[in-house]
C-alpha cells in the first residue's frame, strides 16, 4: 500500500482537487452557502484554479515532456 501511494501521488492529489471541486461546485449549487458574495466568488475561482491547474499538467505539455523523458529513459537502458 505505502509503495502504491508513493508510485502514484501526483495522481491521487489530481483526482483529490478535481474531487474537491465538484463538491464546492455543488455545496454552491444545492446548499445555502453562508458567505458573502465576495468570499464564495473566491471560494470558486480558487477550485477553478486548481482544476484548470490539474488538467493543463495532464493533456498538456508538461504531460508529454514526461512521457518523452519516459522514452528516453527506457531506450538508454
Amino acid at each position: 500500500m505505502k509503495t502504491f501511494i508513493k508510485e502514484n501521488i501526483v495522481e491521487l492529489l489530481a483526482i483529490g482537487a478535481v474531487i474537491q471541486f465538484l463538491i464546492v461546485i455543488l455545496f454552491v449549487l444545492f446548499k445555502e452557502v453562508k458567505s458573502n458574495e465576495t468570499t464564495t466568488m473566491m471560494i470558486l475561482t480558487s477550485s477553478t484554479n486548481i482544476v484548470v491547474i490539474v488538467l493543463s499538467y495532464y493533456f498538456g505539455s508538461s504531460k508529454g515532456s514526461k512521457d518523452k523523458q519516459a522514452k528516453l529513459d527506457e531506450l538508454a537502458q
